[in-house]
């Protein structure tokens, strides 16, 4: 039977890194109208900008990362 692990952000990271891909800053007009639709919607997710990725989460825990490469 196959299970599915999902991995941490900084393992693909590394791993896009060795590819040769680059990392692109996202959009931060995006970021900013997702940040009000989630505040509308509910307070506690949160969502955080860091090391060109953008970290949805909730109350303290990361749920999703997003990123962009090239």
């Amino acid at each position: 039977e196959r299970v599915e692990r999902h991995e941490l952000f900084g393992k693909w990271r590394s791993r896009l890194t060795m590819a040769g891909f680059k990392s692109y800053p996202l959009s931060a007009h995006v970021n900013s109208t997702i940040k009000v639709v989630l505040n509308s919607y509910n307070q506690n997710y949160r969502l955080v900008e860091k090391d060109e990725a953008l970290y949805l989460g909730w109350l303290d825990r990361d749920l999703i990362v997003a990123s962009a490469w090239k």
